[in-house]
């Protein structure tokens, strides 16, 4: 996998975007989650249900990236207009899923990494998804989580940055 002059520029957005969600206070949260509500409310149901399946400093960690994520895709217009819904959602977490299925089984580690670059080659916002991989092994509300649980958010922060990429096009 090749890294553009594009991710570069992209990786820059994607930490400027991070600093400015650490930093927020709850007025600008409360326009964010406006925000969602308004264009795009099945983000905030997922988050509604996360805070019953996580510590309360797990869920501000994950609110967290959902906010990045929103910061990342928000100004398309595409986005704004288009809804994400629960059916477009299962379906590229379930091919996602699949895929790391697949790569349990198999043995060739050859295969394994040709699968794996051209499933990240795929995706337009490398970037965002680093910066997420980044925050998951960074902040300690995310470091002290089982394997599996990171696993399963970090597969569905990737099936939502699909899910964006998609309808954004």
């Amino acid at each position: 996998m090749n890294i553009s002059e594009h991710d570069k520029i992209e990786a820059i957005r994607i930490s400027e975007i991070i600093n400015k969600i650490d930093t927020i206070d709850n007025d600008y949260f409360n326009v964010i989650t406006d925000e969602m509500n308004q264009y795009q409310p099945f983000l905030l149901s997922m988050l509604l249900g996360y805070r019953f399946d996580f510590k309360p400093e797990e869920v501000g960690e994950i609110i967290k990236i959902f906010c990045i994520i929103w910061e990342y895709f928000k100004e398309n217009k595409k986005i704004r207009h288009k809804k994400l819904t629960e059916q477009h959602f299962e379906r590229i977490m379930k091919r996602n899923t699949g895929m790391l299925k697949y790569l349990e089984s198999e043995s060739n580690p050859a295969e394994i990494r040709h699968i794996t670059s051209s499933d990240l080659g795929h995706l337009k916002s490398k970037a965002l998804l680093t910066g997420i991989f980044y925050r998951f092994n960074t902040k300690a509300a995310l470091m002290k989580m089982d394997t599996t649980t990171k696993g399963i958010l970090l597969i569905g922060m990737k099936s939502l940055i699909k899910c964006f990429e998609e309808i954004g096009k």
